[in-house]
């Protein structure tokens, strides 16, 4: 019944194959909200980091160490700092104690302003899976450092020039840019002999997802995409692929579904 629809090659690493999935109707509208979910916050961190990169480029390129590791907490559970300040550490969230020494002061919170609006990007509301919140969070920061280190050295330089133009992500469509993305954490797989078929259990849907025929618990993989046939308009008997992939482990930025189409200009 599930047919593999991508290269028969088998590499420990930047493998894939992909699937043919049968899902019921509860699942297909579960996975519709988190694909709306999962590009919110994708597009709201791109939008917030395009508008402010050339204000916060200094702490934008400078945030490291721990300051990234909170930075990728505060993506990872949206908790708002802020809120934090007012409490003894004892009751704040165990993940966020051993950053107590430069979230607050002798009670007083001691995180900038402008550091802030940069914590208040990672904290933008969605409801997805917290692992999946840290990778998109992970990986645009990756790309836009260097967008932020090139201004600087812009503005140091005596001619004001870039060396070469901004790279900046731009806001995605829900037609173009919609599935879900899990990695290996945020997924659990198993194998049932006697059916000969693999159950994926993830935390967007009470049911699991079947494979027939195939034993993926022997196929290495650290992510897993979910959407319906790329490259067309969706409709309601458009089928649905689940994608197991083995490479980086890392959230894919540049994976779209169907290539935007440009804009037309309104006739004069």
């Amino acid at each position: 019944m599930f047919g593999n629809d991508s290269n028969g090659g088998f590499q420990r690493r930047n493998w894939e194959r992909t699937y043919r999935v049968d899902l019921d109707a509860v699942t297909k509208r579960n996975l519709h909200n988190y694909m709306g979910q999962e590009l919110l916050y994708y597009n709201s961190m791109v939008s917030e980091f395009n508008s402010k990169v050339r204000v916060l480029y200094k702490e934008i390129s400078d945030m490291k160490d721990q300051q990234e590791k909170l930075w990728l907490l505060v993506a990872q559970t949206g908790q708002d700092l802020r809120a934090l300040s007012g409490k003894p550490t004892e009751e704040w969230p165990e993940s966020f104690r051993s950053h107590a020494n430069i979230i607050a002061k002798d009670g007083r919170f001691s995180i900038s302003d402008r550091m802030m609006m940069i914590y208040d990007i990672a904290a933008a509301k969605a409801i997805l899976d917290p692992n999946v919140r840290r990778s998109i969070a992970a990986e645009i920061l990756r790309w836009v450092q260097p967008q932020a280190k090139q201004i600087g050295m812009a503005n140091e330089s005596s001619t004001g020039q870039m060396r070469s133009p901004l790279q900046m992500l731009q806001p995605m469509e829900i037609e173009n840019k919609r599935h879900v993305q899990l990695n290996g954490d945020s997924a659990r797989v198993t194998y049932d002999p006697e059916r000969k078929a693999t159950s994926i259990r993830i935390p967007y849907s009470k049911q699991e997802i079947v494979i027939e025929n195939q034993d993926l618990t022997k196929m290495p993989h650290d992510h897993i995409i979910i959407r319906q046939k790329p490259g067309v308009i969706p409709k309601m008997d458009t089928p649905w692929q689940l994608t197991v992939k083995e490479g980086t482990g890392r959230y894919l930025l540049d994976l779209i579904d169907m290539v935007p189409y440009p804009k037309r200009k309104p006739r004069r």
